[in-house]
């Protein structure tokens, strides 16, 4: 049995980890506005999926993005899609499948809770936010969506309607996914 090679990126981003946070590998000199004391801080790797400091410190300024510049003052749901083990791998290397899922999986929750706030379905408009988390704990591949749906919808006139996600709502969405795998 002979292992696959460890793809480029991997080795790369694991290298930049062992170095991360260590001030013999670079640094910036910053200084206290009120006290005038000068302090250091190590350059961090900003590798992805390896380094856990890193990542925390990049999902914190993500969503603090979000809720500042993105999404509008109105709630937010998060709806998390999980792949069959069988399915994950060929996702994970054809970026026209995922698109596809994807695309299917957000009308198809969007279409079950706009069911649920307007008649008005096909007049309203919706906003998602995709994050494709493609690692699990053990660097495993590992493809899940988190999709951040506004939860509602803003209807003609601009006026916002909420969604009253409940469990039939959450059961819809489910059977309209996951009852069998589509055709893309």
């Amino acid at each position: 049995w002979v292992a696959d090679p460890v793809p480029g990126y991997v080795e790369r981003d694991l290298r930049k980890f062992l170095e991360c946070g260590i001030l013999a590998h670079g640094f910036a000199r910053a200084c206290c506005e009120k006290c005038g004391q000068d302090f250091l801080v190590a350059y961090s790797c900003k590798g992805r999926g390896v380094c856990a400091g890193c990542n925390i410190r990049r999902m914190v300024d993500t969503a603090a993005h979000m809720v500042e510049h993105v999404f509008p003052a109105v709630a937010v749901r998060q709806w998390v899609v999980v792949f069959p083990k069988r399915l994950r791998y060929f996702l994970n290397v054809d970026a026209g499948c995922l698109n596809g899922v994807a695309g299917i999986a957000i009308s198809d929750v969007q279409r079950a809770t706009a069911g649920a706030s307007t008649s008005t379905a096909e007049a309203s408009r919706g906003g998602v936010v995709l994050f494709a988390h493609r690692f699990g704990a053990t660097l495993s591949a590992h493809l899940l969506l988190h999709l951040c749906i506004l939860d509602g919808v803003v209807a003609q006139g601009l006026a916002f309607r909420g969604a009253q996600v409940d469990e039939a709502c959450v059961e819809r969405v489910h059977a309209l996914t996951w009852c069998g795998v589509r055709n893309l």
